[in-house]
């Protein structure tokens, strides 16, 4: 699936919420380079109510 935001357009090739309430999910990009541009384009993405995104990079799989 794609989801887009207004300036950026991701490709994840598998996600899962890691809570009951989805506050946090692990994602894999479909290529390295799209997983580092998603970080640098969505890592503290102001999401509204004072609200931010933080993404970061992990060792654990899917």
């Amino acid at each position: 699936p794609a989801f887009a935001f207004s300036f950026i357009l991701l490709t994840i090739s598998v996600g899962l919420f890691l809570s009951r309430d989805h506050k946090m999910a692990l994602i894999q990009m479909t290529t390295i380079e799209e997983a580092i541009q998603c970080l640098i384009d969505l890592h503290n993405y102001n999401m509204g109510n004072n609200h931010h995104l933080k993404v970061s990079f992990s060792k654990s799989t899917i």
